[in-house]
């Protein structure tokens, strides 16, 4: 099928030829929902190489995300034989005759990493406090998706050295490493 991309100052948007299968609405795939996938081929393929972590979830981790990082929901529309998505760069503040209007976010990104920050600040912390908490506890308790808090676990051990997984994969826990011991305490 067709694919589109149109990228914008303010924008992305997305178009893909084909319309979504009966009984699936645009609001259904901002839920957790059952998967319909196309071409269940490509899509265990895409599975079993780790691209995606379970079927139908993808719209709403796209949704979550946006809203999480302060984003508008992307729009999702059923257009000329396809659906469209387009994903905000910034909040949107008003609409006048039918037009978007965007506010001027020139300050977003140092307040994304501001965010991250202090997000990991948290984590680090919960660990410190908590060094018996698995992941699914940890972003309980910080108050952050579980796949963030997932992602920032793989930062904090691969790429910083700042802390050790300790015990089985269905019970993993987590300690500060010996540098953040030594670098944080």
């Amino acid at each position: 099928a067709h694919v589109q991309m149109r990228v914008y100052d303010d924008r992305l948007t997305l178009w893909n030829e084909g319309m979504l299968p009966p009984g699936v609405t645009i609001d259904n795939l901002k839920k957790t929902h059952n998967s319909r996938p196309r071409n269940p081929l490509i899509a265990s393929a895409c599975f079993m190489a780790g691209y995606i972590d379970s079927w139908g979830r993808g719209i709403k981790k796209i949704v979550d995300s946006c809203l999480e990082a302060g984003l508008p929901e992307p729009e999702i529309i059923e257009m000329d034989g396809g659906i469209q998505v387009t994903l905000y760069k910034e909040k949107v503040v008003s609409e006048k005759s039918g037009k978007k209007e965007v506010s001027n976010q020139e300050n977003y990104f140092p307040q994304m990493r501001k965010q991250k920050a202090e997000r990991m600040t948290a984590l680090m912390n919960c660990i410190k406090l908590h060094p018996d908490f698995t992941r699914a506890q940890i972003a309980d308790y910080i108050d952050v998706p579980d796949d963030t808090v997932a992602k920032y676990l793989k930062e904090l051990i691969s790429d910083l050295n700042l802390v050790e997984p300790r015990g089985e994969t269905s019970n993993r826990y987590y300690a500060w490493s010996d540098k953040a011991i030594s670098e944080l305490a």
